[in-house]
């Protein structure tokens, strides 16, 4: 499955909680070759965001997340 899929596979797994898209970072190692993260915003306002480069990392953080409401510690 690319990138683009399982992109589309969270959106479905967590439709209406988290909205996830692939974003380009800008930084002196994307002007080399393109760099991409993961943007996972809560629903509905979007202002709570969770970042990861790894697919299943981004999935494991919002499993946690929704269990024990926050990754901070």
């Amino acid at each position: 499955m690319d990138l683009e899929d399982e992109v589309a596979a969270l959106n479905a797994e967590h439709r209406g909680r988290w909205h996830v898209a692939r974003r380009q970072i800008r930084s002196p190692e994307a002007l080399r070759r393109p760099c991409y993260v993961l943007d996972a915003a809560r629903e509905p306002q979007r202002r709570y965001h969770v970042l990861d480069d790894d697919v299943e990392e981004l999935r494991i953080s919002l499993a946690r997340i929704e269990r024990e409401g926050s990754l901070i510690r």
